[in-house]
């Protein structure tokens, strides 16, 4: 179809060519597709409307652009397609159908090292794809396992990206784009490769706080493995004060960035009511509890939804702590993998979460359990069951309920809740 549109559009430049004397002999290929076909324009004059292709007549109806890639592969296929006197490259075969749909959006963009590499692709991607992109992915760190960062070491199977063309590739995004996914290595400028976004280098830091108001509304930011081999770390606050409006935080290795995180969370993440920790891979540097405490402690309106993947241990008493400091607000709270918390950790959330809607806990191996015995709320005074304070909230139980308890367990229980409260009133 793209190939059909993009013959016939061939054909119609050479008529208009023949018709206007004083046009030039030859036109560039795509000099006429800034915009979709109109029969209003003065300009040129469509073909036929028996030749006029699918793409021509409804690129402007398609809401939803195809990943560049899926282009790619469909151009490799139908290549065969025979092009006379001009041939049809991958880029002008991409720049040619997003062209035709003006109003076309970009669910999901994925940039990886390839893409960056190639001027002229990386090019057509930040005119043509990232102002219309709701969900953007930039990888250098290799396949999306999390890599290891080893201060003054450079792993050649994750090469950085160059903190000013960072910078450039999200100033590019418009108010569409509403969650960012970075796993990125970012240095200094070293070198000036890609002369043709140089220009922009200069007005990154033009924006001011009303322009970030209005331009960006992201909502979703995922830092699967983010490191910063600069100095300066300048991106990161660079980054941070275009989140004003961001909800939902996953930030699944630790790094030397977590301290202007936390920092930046408090700063300009008024509405920051969810957050990920963690993460299913288990063979990087891990989080360290005070690290933590930091990154639990960065909600202004307290944790509304907490999730808690496999890598992160919540062993010491500052880390369990800082999760109960937000028990009054907790509505959702999921625990894959046994994370450090035990029975007696559960029973205290049950019992001092009162808009408590969903708790699960999964993948935890040994399995972490409630033991039957213990399953209800105990009073420390009477021993007597009481209704959990989250009894009317709670919609949804996953845990794992077990047989197998002793009697010194049953009598520790109430004890070791009350200790877990006063550490929250605190």
């Amino acid at each position: 179809m793209v190939f059909e549109d993009y013959l016939q559009e061939q054909q119609r430049q050479r008529v208009v060519a023949k018709q206007n004397t004083k046009a030039p002999a030859s036109l560039s290929p795509l000099s006429s597709l800034s915009s979709p076909p109109s029969s209003s324009s003065s300009s040129s004059s469509p073909p036929p409307s028996g030749c006029i292709s699918t793409l021509a007549k409804y690129g402007h109806y398609i809401k939803k652009l195809p990943s560049h890639l899926q282009l790619m592969n469909c151009y490799n296929q139908n290549n065969r397609f025979p092009v006379p006197a001009m041939q049809l490259t991958e880029l002008d075969f991409l720049s040619h159908f997003t062209k035709r749909c003006p109003f076309a959006r970009v669910q999901y963009l994925h940039l990886d090292n390839m893409d960056l590499e190639s001027n002229e692709l990386l090019m057509t991607l930040v005119e043509l794809y990232l102002p219309r992109t709701h969900d953007l992915h930039i990888q250098t760190n290799g396949n999306g396992c999390p890599s290891v960062f080893i201060a003054g070491r450079k792993d050649k199977s994750h090469p950085p990206i160059e903190r000013w063309i960072l910078k450039h590739l999200l100033n590019r995004c418009s108010s569409t784009l509403e969650s960012l996914t970075l796993d990125v290595s970012v240095v200094e400028t070293e070198h000036r490769k890609n002369d043709w976004i140089g220009e922009y280098e200069e007005h990154d830091d033009d924006d001011n706080e009303k322009d970030l108001e209005t331009k960006w509304v992201l909502e979703d930011l995922k830092l699967l493995s983010c490191i910063d081999r600069s100095n300066s770390q300048e991106f990161w606050s660079w980054l941070w004060r275009r989140c004003s409006r961001l909800r939902s935080l996953e930030v699944c290795s630790s790094s030397n960035i977590i301290h202007s995180l936390t920092e930046g969370m408090l700063a300009y993440m008024p509405d920051l009511t969810e957050i990920h920790l963690g993460w299913r891979f288990l063979e990087y540097r891990r989080f360290t509890e005070r690290e933590i405490v930091s990154l639990l402690s960065g909600s202004r309106k307290g944790w509304r939804v907490v999730r808690l993947k496999e890598s992160l241990e919540m062993r010491g008493p500052l880390s369990k702590a800082a999760l109960a400091a937000h028990f009054p607000t907790l509505e959702e709270l999921e625990i894959n993998g046994k994370n450090g918390l035990s029975p007696k950790d559960l029973i205290a959330i049950l019992s001092s979460c009162p808009k408590l809607r969903s708790l699960i806990v999964t993948d935890s191996n040994p399995p972490l359990c409630l033991p039957a015995t213990t399953f209800a709320d105990r009073d420390p005074d009477t021993g007597e069951l009481r209704a959990w304070a989250c009894e009317e909230s709670l919609k949804v139980l996953r845990v794992m309920i077990s047989e197998d308890t002793t009697v010194s367990q049953t009598q520790m229980l109430p004890e070791a809740e009350y200790r877990v409260r006063e550490v929250h009133e605190q």
